[in-house]
């Protein structure tokens, strides 16, 4: 059975304790299921860089590199929430 642990471990000694910590997060992060916002369900995968695809319903959005949503994102939503309720 393959050992399924770090995926920074293909680094080996080299760059560092912390930025391998980061990357094997950011590579767990990207290669999980997200939520679809089209139908909610956790079938969303990154096709390439920038594009995620639902599973279920055949959605496709733009997003981050990393992750569907980031951070600018939500901010520029809360921004838009709050100047709604004005």
């Amino acid at each position: 059975m393959k050992d399924e642990g770090n995926s920074a471990k293909r680094y080996g000694a080299r760059y560092g304790k912390r930025i391998r910590n980061k990357v094997s997060e950011v590579e767990k992060d990207q290669k999980s299921n997200h939520e679809c916002p089209e139908c909610g369900f956790l079938s969303l995968k990154r096709e390439a860089k920038g594009i995620w695809k639902c599973k279920k319903c055949g959605n496709k959005i733009a997003g981050g590199a990393w992750r569907p949503k980031t951070k600018g994102k939500s901010m520029v939503q809360r921004v838009l929430e709050k100047a709604g309720e004005e």
